[in-house]
């Protein structure tokens, strides 16, 4: 099963070298050693699709293709193993060397998965394997792609899709906080691939630059583009007039309300959309960070969108930073597992095991303790994370209440998320699940809680 893929060792014999002239076998080379890079020495494929050399050689085409094959072959990857298992003429066939699994997984995914012609695929994965040393097993790789064309979108009516694709420890946890119902549900939604959401710098310019990224607008002001596209390369990018956020990513600053000349602590900052916001609204930025790399970004990104001049930067623990001042606000868009963001990332989930939410849980309570120091009486503290999971939301903020009488939840009202008035908890906090807004196409998990230093 896709679990025990971590468990797998093995490279191809023939590591991808840049070839001499035209060669349309090769973005699949590459494809092909960032998928093994990502099962057998567990990189993150953000990390792996910035650092691979050969990836970052191809063409502007050859890398979205190469991009869109990898992270299809891992979102999907308990159905391909499906399918490829339904394809042995033996049912109790061995595959061996592992790159000829690998190879497979990346045709099942252009065949079935993907819109690249049924020839294509299955020729270009046999000469993939001749390339890659695995030429003995050529006639396997044929003969199971050739039964996955005859078959696989058939057999992917068969599958118990939610399962197959999520690891099963994730699955039961999600089956215990919210039922079993929502957990297929929130498994099923992440499979699907986000769309690009955009923040406008300025609201009252929302519709203009709809039109001009053909977005449609979100009930949030969000606005969203379906067509994939070079974010450096559309317009308004180098004027700084937006900047890529989720949705979902949108809510805390929003909810904050009126941060015009507040001091606001930004802790977890980078790469700096929170912060675009906050500096937008005319609010006193400190943006703190313990990621140098991160904080350059954001420092990048401010100043892209003419921001500076409202932004301190700090590189530094948020858990020991200690503030100049008594702030306003702060925003705690605490480390987390990451879980509500799978469709954009799928490859996490693989990633993680049961006793990383047991890390993140601490770091997120040494986050919010240091936060409550910072506040000044009647200051705002907003905690949010991307993670699905409850240990680290409502549990997480239910624990630091009882340990903090002094602060009070604010809640969150129905006219502050329109259209996910549905997502208010009992307790006044935003639950955003995966499917939420399923007609708009969905929207990143999320977790939102309001307090006030009393």
């Amino acid at each position: 099963m896709a679990g025990d893929y971590k468990k797998r060792g093995g490279r191809p014999k023939d590591a991808p070298r840049q070839p001499k002239g035209e060669d349309i076998l090769w973005p699949r080379k590459v494809a092909l050693s960032l998928l093994q890079s990502f099962w057998t020495e567990e990189k993150f494929l953000d990390g792996l699709f910035e650092s691979h050399p050969e990836f970052l050689k191809l063409s502007s085409r050859d890398r979205n293709f190469v991009r869109m094959l990898v992270t299809t072959s891992v979102r999907r990857c308990g159905q391909i193993e499906d399918i490829m298992r339904r394809g042995f003429a033996d049912p109790k066939q061995k595959v061996s060397p592992d790159v000829v699994r690998y190879i497979m997984h990346l045709g099942i995914a252009q065949i079935v998965f993907m819109n690249v012609p049924d020839h294509a695929a299955v020729n270009t994965s046999v000469e993939l394997a001749v390339r890659s040393g695995a030429q003995r097993a050529k006639g396997f790789i044929n003969a199971v792609l050739r039964r996955a064309v005859e078959n696989g979108k058939k057999w992917t009516t068969e599958q118990d899709i939610p399962r197959l694709n999520m690891p099963e420890w994730l699955l039961d946890i999600w089956v215990n906080d919210y039922g079993k119902t929502a957990a297929l549900d929130i498994a099923q939604a992440s499979l699907a691939e986000a769309a690009l959401d955009f923040t406008v710098a300025d609201p009252i310019d929302k519709a203009e630059w709809a039109e001009k990224l053909s977005c449609t607008i979100l009930p949030n002001n969000s606005l969203r583009r379906v067509e994939s596209a070079l974010v450096p390369d559309l317009q308004g990018y180098n004027e700084g007039a937006w900047w890529v956020q989720d949705a979902s990513a949108s809510y805390p600053v929003k909810l904050l309300g009126d941060v015009l000349n507040k001091r606001v602590v930004d802790l977890c900052a980078a790469p700096g959309g929170k912060t675009m916001q906050l500096a937008s609204a005319g609010a006193k930025v400190y943006a703190v960070d313990r990621s140098a790399s991160r904080m350059k970004r954001l420092e990048e990104n401010v100043a892209r969108t003419n921001l500076a001049q409202n932004v301190l930067t700090a590189i530094s623990d948020g858990a020991l930073w200690d503030a100049p001042e008594d702030v306003d606000m702060v925003l705690l868009d605490a480390p987390c597992t990451a879980t509500g963001t799978m469709r954009r990332n799928p490859d996490a989930i693989w990633l993680k095991k049961p006793e990383d939410i047991t890390a993140m849980v601490q770091i997120q309570h040494d986050l919010l303790e240091n936060s409550a120091k910072m506040l000044k009486s009647g200051g705002v503290l907003l905690y949010c994370t991307c993670s699905l999971q409850k240990q680290e939301g409502e549990v997480q903020v239910n624990n630091f209440l009882e340990k903090h009488p002094e602060f009070s939840v604010k809640a969150i009202q129905p006219e502050e998320v329109v259209e996910l008035e549905h997502a208010i908890t009992d307790e006044g906090y935003l639950r955003i699940l995966p499917y939420y807004w399923a007609a708009y196409g969905g929207l990143d998990g999320f977790f939102i809680a309001r307090l006030v230093k009393n």
